[in-house]
């Protein structure tokens, strides 16, 4: 059952999301490594190496072994992507109309910005990962 499989920026590491777990394999030695984080509907690399992963409301990430809470809006979220520079996720809260950008290091700040669909036209895809209906 995946549900969801990423590369990360140097193309050494796979990522997959299955029910229970998720799976990194390592392009250079052949090895995997699992993770336990049940129920994970998405996930993405920033570009130096950290996973984020959603599962529910939540917004968790992945970095030295260990996964820890990131963010939980108040409403479902939609997709997910990185900046370029690994210092912001950003996160779509479709029910809400608003995207929230997510600060990953130092001080958590969290922007939000609103009326997305009015802006756009319709709520754009961060990150071609469609959420289930």
């Amino acid at each position: 059952d995946v549900r969801d499989i990423t590369w990360s920026a140097d193309g050494r590491t796979l990522a997959l999301a299955a029910r229970a777990k998720v799976v990194l394999f390592s392009m250079t030695t052949g090895r995997e490594r699992v993770v336990r984080v049940p129920d994970v509907r998405a996930l993405t690399f920033a570009p130096d190496g950290r996973l984020a992963l959603v599962r529910g409301n939540s917004v968790l990430l992945f970095a030295g072994g260990r996964v820890r809470t990131l963010f939980v809006p108040p409403s479902r979220l939609g997709g997910i992507t990185w900046s370029p520079n690994g210092r912001w996720l950003l996160v779509s809260l479709p029910a809400a109309d608003q995207w929230a950008f997510v600060q990953t290091r130092g001080a958590r700040r969290v922007l939000a910005v609103s009326h997305i669909r009015r802006q756009f036209g319709a709520e754009p895809a961060l990150d071609g990962w469609a959420p289930s209906a």
